[in-house]
């Protein structure tokens, strides 16, 4: 969706919601059936100016009821990254004195931050008491 959409559903939006709930002001009791009545007539013309807004190319993309193109592109997703693993599984390991990866004896990269660093922030290094 657009910014020119959105504005222009926004204002179109709180113009019927006003404009319905003065309607249904004069016509009902306030209660639940003047909720109603307001939210069918904003629903009467918020939806045909969103599908105006659709042909014009402001708003784009495809509804599908119960979620199926969610459906169909998380079971692609998965079928993708299940045949990734397959790959992976079929292919040949490395030789037996071929070294892959860091050896446990290798000691892990430490990262200090200067103590002054803090300072020059603007900061102050905190007790840890919140109070």
């Amino acid at each position: 969706m657009t910014l020119k959409a959105f504005l222009f559903l926004f204002a179109v939006t709180v113009v019927v919601v006003v404009s319905s709930a003065f309607i249904a002001e004069r016509l009902l009791a306030p209660g639940f059936e003047r909720g109603i009545v307001i939210a069918v007539l904003s629903s009467l013309v918020v939806f045909p100016a969103a599908r105006w807004a659709e042909y014009r190319g402001w708003i784009k993309g495809t509804w599908s009821p119960g979620g199926d193109m969610r459906k169909a592109a998380d079971k692609a997703r998965a079928e993708k990254a299940a045949a990734e693993a397959a790959a992976r599984e079929s292919a040949e390991p490395p030789a037996a004195g071929a070294q892959s990866g860091p050896v446990a004896s290798d000691p892990a990269p430490v990262i200090h931050a200067p103590a002054d660093a803090t300072r020059q922030a603007g900061r102050t290094p905190s007790s840890g008491d919140p109070r």
